[in-house]
């Protein structure tokens, strides 16, 4: 079986069982998740039912009120009032069915007899309307409020049940994930000791051979064919063995041809050594023919080289005075140019000093209005303050008047709040003041530096302007000075060039005397760098040839 197969199938092992802890952790969680969202459900419920509750004791409490205040309540059917709608369009769960059932009868009456209590009421039966009040629909309100109340029950108990089960769960999930998480940790060590123990040992002793090889011992012994294994280790050490093989074939190859190259080497100098000698004998005897021509030639040569030189030189001073001319030109113009520019940039820096003065004095004013702005919102902070302290007194006031005082203290109330939004807003905008201000003088610090500045730069932009006058000046007498020099340098190019004129022809008779000795010693030249070049390359032959050797000998073998 090979190491990748191994490997996939302990990692296949290693995924299943994380896989198989993952759907048990999400199908606990899920579960978990499920119970809460019951629980939450119900706590609804019971918020819900508990409100109702309190509805209808309110509901009671404007009948109360229409017997001493004469205000009619709002009367709506059993099926129209809010507790009715939820009713009909709730379907009971089975723990909670009898009391649920319980509860529609009374609620039906106790609709039915506000009806007639508001009726008897309405026809001046007051008396016959707060008999019925109190005989029969308190009662039935007080049945209805014991049938929320059983609801109420059983719904608090169906969640003491669902929390128990989630928690049971919970614990159900812990020791899963516990004993999951150990058998999966267990595993992954077994695994990988086994793969250790499999892999590990023919790797460290295929090491050992490859070290032993590279150090230069061909003849370490390794298993192959049929011996080896059947994996990629096996691979390995068949290919590693086949590759000892034929390095030893080369190596024992290498041995015998370097000897004959040392051979043959040690030969080809011998020759050229004895070619040298003679092609230098040659070379003295035509060097000694040519050497007069040779001293006449030179100092012929020297002098043409010097009137070239003389010749270049009223070149290169005709093109230098010529290149100081233009430039003088350039820098004319460039500085009458730099002049106009300064004075430009003079009026437009006197433009920017009285924007500069203008934004100076706007932001003055702003910080003066900002000022303003402060006061009048320490005057609000103040009032809204007072509004707080009233609002206070009025909440005491009502506090003490009791039931009738209700009203009037959520009047004050909301007088108190407005008056606490109204401080917080004046303090905002107090911050905002005082950001405004301090932006403004750091403003006006920068706009006083800038103008400061712009002063600077017209006193500077003056300087320069006075400096490029000068130049131009200056500009002016050298263009003068370089038509002068460029004058002279044609002069000296005319001279010159009759110079080089009458070398020349001097120069001709003597290369022809000296051409026939020259051709002679060239040729002898060209023949001794040529041996030269043999010995040379024979010495590279011989000295690779001992390298090759060294390096062979380094290498242990099997004979053959």
């Amino acid at each position: 079986m090979s190491i990748f197969k191994k490997l996939l199938a302990s990692f296949m092992i290693v995924a299943v069982v994380i896989v198989a802890l993952g759907v048990f952790a999400f199908t606990s969680l899920k579960k978990v998740d499920e119970m809460d969202e019951a629980v939450a459900e119900a706590y609804q419920l019971q918020s819900f039912l508990i409100q109702k509750e309190v509805d209808h004791l309110k509901w009671m409490q404007q009948f109360s009120s229409m017997f001493i205040q004469g205000i009619i309540p709002e009367i709506r059917s059993h099926e129209e009032c809010s507790l009715g709608q939820w009713y009909y369009s709730f379907t009971p769960p089975g723990y909670m069915e009898q009391p649920f059932a319980d509860l529609e009868a009374p609620h039906k009456e106790i609709h039915r007899l506000g009806m007639e209590v508001v009726e008897l009421y309405k026809q001046g039966e007051v008396e016959e309307a707060r008999s019925l009040f109190s005989a029969r629909m308190i009662p039935a309100v007080e049945q209805v409020q014991e049938h929320l109340g059983e609801i109420l029950a059983a719904e608090e108990a169906q969640v003491e049940k669902v929390t128990a089960g989630m928690e049971e769960t919970e614990k159900s999930l812990i020791r899963g994930l516990y004993i999951a998480s150990g058998a999966a940790v267990l595993l992954a060590i077994v695994l990988a000791f086994i793969l250790t123990r499999n892999i590990v040992p023919p790797l460290k002793d295929l090491s050992s051979l490859t070290q032993a090889a590279a150090l230069g011992d061909l003849t370490v012994e390794v298993e192959t064919g049929e011996k080896s294994r059947n994996d990629e280790i096996g691979e390995l050490q068949n290919s590693f063995g086949i590759m000892v093989s034929k390095l030893n074939q080369l190596v024992g190859v290498l041995r015998e041809r370097a000897g004959t190259v040392t051979e043959a080497s040690a030969s080809l100098l011998a020759t050229s050594e004895e070619t040298g000698r003679a092609a230098e004998e040659v070379s003295t005897v035509v060097g000694q023919l040519a050497e007069s021509s040779d001293v006449t030639s030179q100092e012929m040569h020297e002098l043409e080289r010097l009137a070239g030189m003389l010749k270049g030189d009223g070149s290169a001073a005709k093109e230098n005075a010529a290149a100081t001319l233009a430039a003088s030109k350039e820098t004319m113009e460039a500085a009458a140019e730099g002049n106009k520019l300064v004075d430009q940039a003079t009026v437009q820096l006197a433009s920017v000093t009285e924007s500069v003065n203008a934004a100076t004095a706007a932001i003055e004013r702003l910080l003066k209005r900002s000022q303003e702005i402060g006061g009048i919102v320490e005057l609000i902070q103040g009032i809204a303050s007072q509004t707080n302290l009233l609002a206070l007194n009025a909440a005491i006031e009502a506090a003490r008047a009791g039931e009738q005082g209700k009203g009037f203290a959520v009047v004050a109330d909301e007088v108190r709040k407005l008056a606490e939004e109204s401080a917080d807003a004046a303090s905002k905008i107090t911050e905002l003041i005082a950001d405004i201000q301090n932006d403004t003088s750091v403003t006006m610090e920068s706009m006083s530096v800038n103008a400061r500045e712009v002063e600077e730069q017209t006193e500077v932009m003056a300087k320069t302007g006075s400096a490029l006058k000068l130049i131009l000046e200056r500009a002016r007498i050298t263009e003068e000075q370089a038509q002068s020099i460029a004058d002279i340098a044609d002069n000296l190019l005319v001279l010159s060039e009759k110079i080089m004129d009458a070398v020349a022809s001097v120069a001709s008779a003597t290369e022809e005397n000296a051409a026939s000795s020259e051709e002679v010693a060239a040729s002898a030249q060209e023949q001794n760098a040529a041996v030269e070049e043999v010995a040379a390359s024979a010495n590279e032959l011989q000295r690779m040839a001992d390298e090759l050797n060294q390096i062979v000998r380094e290498f242990k073998v099997k004979s053959v």
